[in-house]
């Protein structure tokens, strides 16, 4: 054995003394330096920033309402205490802020500047301007102290309160950190409009992944595939095979321990770069990511397969260049495949998923993840377009609602962004009604019926601005809202004659009116993190507002707020949660944190944490029970019971693959489960009762028995961003957005083992290959 050490060991130093290496090492440690001065810089303050400034426009409107003695109390509050001359430029200005009458534009830095003047007085505050400020929580113990008494921290932090009260939708929710990207200690730029948690949770491991992967799974491994080209063909030539041959060792053994010697040049890269990065991140960003570490294997690994093949072309043909050309082809061919792979998947797999499933007048109705009404076709076994979508992307659709007072459906559809916002090009509720005639003659074949609409929509009232959530409640509707909550009942949904009906008979799609009616408690104002639950009992709803749980009940046509308590923990506000309440218990589940269960006055009874860091997908009651089901990103099913805090699977043959639920009783339940097909199951004796499987487009067969298949037989390097994805967050499902607030979107489950398996066993097949012929051939 020592002589194939010998051979390792001299492939170290060989690689030591390459001048690439060194330049290499040298370009990376430049870049390292030129980084190492990016950092953080953080204030745990809770002084006004310009992110804070939702909408500008409307902000200057109101203080120029306040400074005319108009307005809310706690504005003209807070006009009294800015600077004396912007309060004058105030007044000059017109009832509606418009640029072109005002003369002068005031921009959101200069706002700030004169609302910080507001902030620190220390007689802002007073009880006839703000009744409300000592029923909350976080403001009693400030204000019995006395704002003249409190230092400047906590003077800036209660008044920064006082204007969210005064300004709730103009302002955004205050977080008691702000960050900033800095330089050698120099802010660049205003805060940043993240927090330190989203940071931490979306955007922090898409930026470490794109450096590994651009800087190190590209430009490093190919760098090292060129460098290390010649070493196999060098040693394979006749005279210099003939001299090592002339002792006792295998020509096998040889080319084995030449080609992991090869390795070395790579792994004294990789480890360098990824290790400065690891201090780097830790030190000025306060990312102590292990997973960094963890991708040196991975790395290396990648550029195990690609010089598996290199080292196998350069014993064939000798020639390094022919190595390196060789090992490209085969980066385009599994890149393409890949590629193809990926760009179906979503359609395929994430698209068609069951979202929703209920039933309605004998009609099985479902929504999937594209945000498609759809209704099962028993003829041709097939899902069939309600109503006309033009979407085919990643959207959100609220409903279907059945309407039982005009026999229809309401439904809303939005397509989503990025950063998971909701965009339509109109806010119009659609109408369908039930008891029309069918747009078209009854489809005769499969391919019509799935292209074939079932019903017209119609145009209803449109909803109103920044919608977060549209509840069900009561024979009405509730819009959760950031400026509030609003209700429209069944009775007024009519359809829009304004949208149909314009100048000479031509429609006017532009018109938009709204019927909803605010219902919103007075001083109760959401955020944009906001999410919300109607009670099992339909006596009022629960809302998650940026780390808070708030309690509101209908009385009297209005939503009075009942109880409201903050979720004590290390998180900051900003994380997606769901919420579920019924006539005992509430329970909330945020994103990345453990279940926390409340009694009815909103106080804790405990945590409860899913197994294996499962991230909750839907929640739901058993009807008439204090167990609540709970559905997992990664297709588990669970029943928690808010009595005892104990959690279990509940029984079903699909675990793994469940993606919404629709309890019929406590123990019947509509399931949808992946990829697009929905069961009824009674839990009682684990059976199914209805199967509703759709049959496989032909498309569907070339993807599922075709693409797949291949893309799972074949190697796939690039597939080991999984692996990477995962040791970096931990998670075994990822956002389709880059910033998420709602849980209920399907993630994608990361698949880290199959790309491992099957690129070990190419690597293995390609060594075999190059073992036998090297111990066949002729030299």
């Amino acid at each position: 054995m020592k002589p194939y050490i010998a051979i390792l060991i001299d492939s170290f130093w060989e690689a030591v003394g390459n001048r690439v290496l060194w330049a290499m090492l040298l370009g990376w440690s430049l870049l390292l330096l030129g980084l190492a001065p990016f950092g953080y810089i953080s204030e745990n303050s809770f002084q006004l920033s310009n992110v804070d400034i939702d909408n500008t426009q409307q902000l200057v409107s109101k203080l120029a309402e306040g400074a005319k003695g108009r307005g809310s109390h706690a504005v003209q509050a807070v006009t009294r205490h800015v600077d004396a001359g912007f309060r004058e430029q105030l007044k000059k200005r017109p009832t509606e802020a418009d640029d072109s009458d005002s003369g002068q534009r005031i921009s959101r830095r200069e706002l700030t500047t004169h609302l910080r003047v507001a902030m620190k007085s220390p007689e802002l505050y007073s009880e006839a301007d703000f009744p409300t400020a000592q029923r909350r929580e976080r403001l009693k113990e400030l204000i019995e102290i006395g704002p003249e008494q409190l230092a400047e921290p906590e003077l800036l932090e209660l008044n920064r309160e006082l204007l969210q009260l005064a300004f709730p939708v103009e302002l955004n929710t205050p977080r008691g950190e702000q960050l900033w990207i800095g330089y050698a200690g120099m802010k660049l730029g205003d805060a940043l409009e993240f927090s330190r948690s989203q940071i931490r949770k979306f955007l922090e491991p898409l930026l470490l992944a794109g450096i590994i992967k651009l800087g190190l799974g590209v430009l490093a491994v190919f760098i090292a595939i060129i460098v290390t080209s010649p070493i196999v063909p060098d040693t394979f030539r006749s005279g210099s095979l003939h001299l090592l041959l002339s002792k006792p060792i295998s020509r096998v053994w040889l080319y084995l321990f030449k080609f992991f010697g090869g390795c070395v040049f790579a792994l004294v890269n990789i480890t360098f770069v990824l290790v400065g990065l690891y201090l780097i991140a830790g030190m000025r960003f306060e990312i102590w990511n292990h997973g960094l570490l963890a991708c040196i294997p991975l790395l290396m690994f990648v550029f195990v397969i690609f010089y598996s093949v290199s080292a196998f072309a350069g014993l064939i043909w000798g020639n390094p260049i022919v190595s390196v050309v060789v090992c490209m082809v085969f980066w385009v061919c599994c890149f393409s495949l890949g590629f193809l792979h990926d760009a179906l998947l979503p359609r395929f797999e994430i698209l068609p998923q069951v979202r929703r499933v209920m039933e309605v007048e004998d009609r099985l109705l479902a929504v999937n993840e594209g945000g498609q009404l759809l209704v099962w076709n028993a003829e041709f076994q097939l899902w069939q377009p309600g109503v006309d979508s033009n979407s085919g992307m990643h959207s959100k659709t609220f409903g279907p609602f059945y309407d039982s007072v005009n026999d229809q459906l309401v439904v809303k559809s939005f397509q989503r962004s990025p950063f998971g916002e909701l965009r339509a090009t109109t806010r119009k509720l659609a109408l369908v009604p039930l008891k029309q005639e069918p747009v078209e003659e009854a489809a005769h074949t499969a391919a019509e019926a799935r292209d074939q609409q079932l019903w017209m929509s119609e145009a209803g009232p449109a909803l109103p601005q920044k919608m977060f959530d549209l509840l069900e409640m009561q024979d009405s509707l509730i819009a959760v809202c950031r400026n509030g909550l609003y209700r429209i009942g069944f009775e007024q949904l009519k359809p829009d004659d304004r949208a149909s009906k314009g100048l000479f008979g031509f429609k006017n799609p532009w018109v938009s009116s709204t019927e909803f009616q605010s219902v919103t408690p007075p001083d109760f104002f959401t955020s944009e993190n906001t999410s919300g639950a109607v009670l099992a009992d339909q006596s009022g709803v629960v809302l998650y507002t940026s780390g808070d749980i708030s309690l509101l009940v209908w009385e009297e046509g209005q939503l009075r707020l009942e109880a409201t308590t903050q979720l004590n923990s290390e998180a900051d506000g900003t994380e997606a949660c769901l919420v579920q309440m019924n006539a005992d218990f509430c329970v909330a589940a945020r994103d990345g944190w453990p279940l926390v269960v409340l009694d009815r006055g909103l106080q804790p009874v405990g945590e409860v944490a899913l197994p294996e860091g499962g991230e909750v997908r839907q929640l739901d009651w058993l009807p008439n029970t204090n167990e609540l089901a709970v559905i997992t990103h990664s297709g588990e099913f669970w029943k928690l019971n808010c009595e005892d805090l104990s959690l279990a699977h509940l029984p079903t043959p699909y675990r793994g693959q469940i993606t919404s639920m629709n309890w019929l009783s406590p123990t019947r339940v509509w399931l949808g489960v992946k990829p697009n097909r929905v069961y009824l199951l009674d839990l009682a004796t684990v059976t199914v009762e209805r199967e509703i499987e759709p049959l496989a487009t032909l498309w569907d067969r070339i993807f599922r028995w075709g693409i797949q298949p291949i893309y799972h037989l074949n190697p796939k390097p690039a597939a080991l961003d999984n692996a990477m994805g995962y040791v970096l967050t931990g998670e075994e499902t990822q956002s389709l957005s880059l910033v998420t607030t709602d849980l209920r979107s399907a993630q994608l489950k990361l698949d880290v083992w199959t790309p491992i398996i099957s690129n070990l066993c190419f690597v293995a097949l390609m060594l075999s290959l190059a073992c036998i012929y090297v111990s066949r051939k002729e030299y």
